[in-house]
């Protein structure tokens, strides 16, 4: 350091000049005066001071502070009066105020590294929730005893940094007068953004008051974001913003925790993003506003549209003030919706926000569960109206929920779930084959329980968890080696159980239920449990507990190209299928007992196709007390409702029972045993069908129960389509009634006296038949010893029996 200078009549005065050159390679070594041991860095001051014509000049052509470079220029008036002017042997009798002129250009300017120089264990010190990336912010700005009331001030910086934040070519240019700086034009690059506005201010004993108004074009707020350390991840960029920002204090933290903003948000949008996957839903942003203060909670609202609905956003926390009391977290409540859809949510974050650390409460909202399928991506039922409540944490696997009641209309649901999404590092992102076991699936899990579940809350209309069968044809004509595109606004979600929504995720569901009800029926306790592992689904089991009886049902699922290779079995014992007719229509009285035992395979694309290719074995038995056909679609429903009359029009008899158990042999079925018992007669038959061509035969036998004279009991044969067919009486079966008819006064007393008469009511016959147990054949009635019994070879016999 070299300095030389002069004062006047020892004395800093008129003339007086001061001139220092201060030259190091490390500012280290000034630590003994200013205590800077932790400083690193080359120091370069070429100063000059003159005073004179009433004028203090600061020249510093060459100044370069560790990592700032630049020069300046100073110039000082003090304030004089009449009698200043005379004791200084000037004749002018007018005073002046105290008058400064700074002009400063500085291709780096570093704010934080000045700050290196002031010894901050002098300073007092203030807890400060903000992170502030090393700058001490009760530093006083001015000294204490300094009162500009007039200045001309001009600053250019090229780069102006601060922890790690930095401005580029920022430029000032203002004037004060009476203390006050009006309409100063700023202009500045930030963030890659323009940065335009006007600065007013007052300076007074230290104390800085001032308002900005700036114009921003197409700031990158996610950039910010992270620059300030509140989020590394967010994606926003808007098209215009404007921001008046009134500050005041001596230091920075003062002018922190008394700054009023106000912003004004135009265009750009905003990206609500998964971190795990990277997916994000896209905000298009109309309008928003950003206001934070003092005595002002912070807040954030954004308007606009998302998904083709429109679209508001609110974000609440603390005022400056409450956020800068040094607490750990700040809380933070978001208010989202999008359409008639809403979520609310509130947590305590910390900054910069981790979202892998977040854990917040929330109350979700939408009237039909279908609204979610744009972001599924999946064909979703439509129950509604469901209300979420629940606490979702996050780590670093994926999303926890923990206390969950979901409500659908009357059911309440509790419990807890999971789901993991696929990882965004190494990870190719690309679908997965019908057939593969990639895992870059998502994995989810929900564990539910109920006092109740009402079936009529979860109706579904039209819907249906299978693709469509044209949907699966078209598919499968399409070649397999071309990639599947991702998914557009006019594309339909995927069905639930189609080769693409098998091998959308790995999930496990569980849903235990105390009560299971359909409209005014109860039912009892039930239980659902089914998993989806790499493209295989399983329902093991669905269990509905009946009174008198049970509903059990499992099944495996799984793609085989286009098709699904299915295993189905089920138990249906007891159960009154009014249940489901009072669902389908809820003033009927149609009402009555099924049972019914299956075991099926199938290669199918859909329900309708599923006996086309099945093997295995179907069971069922009917025990009906009020009827409608017209109620149910299914043509075997119509085939019974076109058969019974036929034997009971003309016959005073109740109908008992009717069952038929079946083999399936890759989609032709065959009967075991097919009955249709009434109260005075029994109608057997032969039974074929070809689900595939769609076509059936069936030739009915009745019998009476005890032998009749002068009964016709004529055979009838059925055949056709499923859904047109014609009714015949074979010539043969002519021929046979016509001599049964003949005979019978003969051979009916014959019977009488060698046959036991059949149970009036077949329903042990019925209930061996669903089981697919063997019936077995009616026993002669026993006759005296005296007597002889024909045997089953004798001619007798079998003429009887015929």
């Amino acid at each position: 350091m070299t300095a030389e200078g002069l004062l006047r009549q020892t004395r800093w005065q008129e003339g007086s000049w001061f001139d220092v050159d201060i030259q190091s390679s490390d500012a280290a070594l000034l630590s003994p005066w200013l205590g800077t041991a932790n400083v690193n860095g080359e120091i370069n001051v070429d100063g000059k001071v003159r005073y004179e014509n009433g004028w203090i000049n600061l020249n510093i052509p060459s100044l370069s502070l560790l990592n700032s470079e630049g020069k300046m220029s100073l110039r000082w008036r003090p304030a004089e009066t009449q009698n200043d002017a005379q004791a200084h042997g000037q004749q002018s009798t007018a005073s002046h105020a105290p008058f400064l002129a700074v002009k400063a250009d500085f291709s780096r300017l570093d704010l934080t590294q000045f700050g290196h120089f002031i010894d901050d264990e002098e300073m007092p010190q203030v807890e400060q929730t903000v992170p502030t990336q090393g700058v001490n912010l009760n530093v006083p700005l001015l000294g204490s005893d300094l009162v500009i009331a007039d200045a001309d001030l001009h600053f250019n910086a090229e780069r102006f940094m601060w922890g790690k934040q930095s401005i580029d070519d920022l430029s000032f240019n203002g004037k004060i007068r009476d203390g006050k700086l009006r309409n100063a034009p700023i202009h500045a690059r930030y963030a890659g953004s323009d940065i335009k506005g006007q600065l007013n201010a007052g300076i007074n004993a230290a104390h800085i008051d001032a308002a900005l108004n700036l114009s921003v074009e197409q700031p990158n707020i996610g950039d910010i974001a992270a620059r300030f350390d509140i989020a590394d991840d967010l994606d926003m960029r808007l098209q215009h913003a404007e921001l008046s920002v009134a500050v005041e204090g001596r230091t920075l933290l003062e002018l922190m925790e008394h700054t009023q903003v106000d912003a004004l948000l135009r265009g750009g949008y905003a990206k609500l993003a998964d971190t795990y996957t990277g997916k994000a839903l896209t905000l298009n942003i109309d309008e928003g506003r950003f206001v934070t203060g003092p005595d002002t909670d912070t807040a954030l609202t954004l308007s606009g549209n998302a998904a083709n609905k429109p679209m508001a956003l609110r974000l609440n926390s603390l005022s400056l003030k409450a956020a800068n009391d040094g607490r750990a977290t700040l809380p933070v409540d978001l208010a989202f919706s999008l359409g008639d859809m809403r979520v609310d949510a509130s947590s305590q974050v910390a900054l910069p926000v981790d979202p892998k650390k977040l854990n917040l409460t929330f109350h979700a909202f939408t009237p039909n569960l279908d609204r979610l399928e744009d972001f599924a991506e999946i064909d979703l039922p439509p129950y509604g109206p469901v209300t979420v409540n629940g606490k979702l944490a996050m780590d670093h696997a994926g999303y926890h929920l923990k206390d969950l009641l979901i409500q659908v209309n009357e059911s309440q649901l509790r419990g807890n779930g999971t789901f993991i999404p696929p990882r965004l590092a190494g990870s190719s992102h690309k679908q997965a084959d019908n057939t593969g076991t990639s895992n870059d699936r998502p994995t989810a899990s929900l564990v539910l329980t109920a006092p109740f579940i009402q079936l009529d809350d979860f109706k579904v209309d039209d819907w249906q968890a299978w693709q469509d069968a044209k949907a699966a044809d078209q598919n499968a004509s399409e070649p397999t080696a071309q990639p599947k595109p991702a998914m557009t606004e006019d594309a339909k979600p995927a069905s639930l159980i189609s080769p693409d929504g098998l091998n959308a995720l790995n999930a496990r569901f569980s849903l235990a239920v105390d009560e299971v009800r359909s409209g005014k029926d109860w039912l009892g306790a039930g239980r659902l449990d089914w998993q989806l592992q790499d493209g295989v689904f399983k329902l093991n089991p669905l269990y509905i507990q009946l009174p008198g009886g049970n509903i059990h049902i499992d099944s495996t699922i799984r793609a085989k190209g286009e098709m699904f290779d299915i295993s189905l079995n089920g138990k249906v014992d007891n159960f009154d299928y009014g249940v489901l007719a009072r669902r389908l229509s809820p003033d009927t009285e149609m009402h009555g007992r099924v049972s019914s035992q299956f075991s099926l395979t199938s290669l199918a694309n859909s329900p309708d196709t599923l006996l086309n290719n099945a093997n295995g074995f179907l069971g069922f038995s009917v025990w009906p007390k009020a009827y409608d056909a017209n109620l149910i679609d299914l043509w075997a429903v119509s085939l019974t409702d076109a058969i019974v009359p036929t034997f009971t029009n003309n016959d005073p008899s109740v109908l008992n029972c009717v069952a038929g158990g079946f083999d399936i042999t890759n989609g032709t079925m065959k009967e075991r045993d097919l009955l249709l018992d009434t109260t005075r007669i029994q109608v057997k038959g032969d039974f074929n069908a070809s689900y595939a061509a769609r076509d059936f035969s069936v030739y009915l036998q009745p019998q009476s129960k005890r032998a009749q004279i002068f009964s016709l009991q004529t055979p009838v044969e059925v055949f056709g389509e499923f859904e047109h067919f014609d009714f015949t009486v074979p010539l043969a079966a002519i021929l046979e009634t016509s001599v049964r008819f003949t005979t019978s006064p003969v051979i009916s007393p014959l019977r009488w006296l060698l046959e036991k008469p059949l149970p009036r009511d077949g329903s042990d016959q019925c209930e061996l038949i669903w089981q697919g147990k063997p019936i077995n054949p009616p026993r002669i009635s026993p006759v005296p010893e005296s007597r002889t019994q024909p045997q089953p070879g004798h001619p007798l016999y079998r003429f009887l029996r015929h």
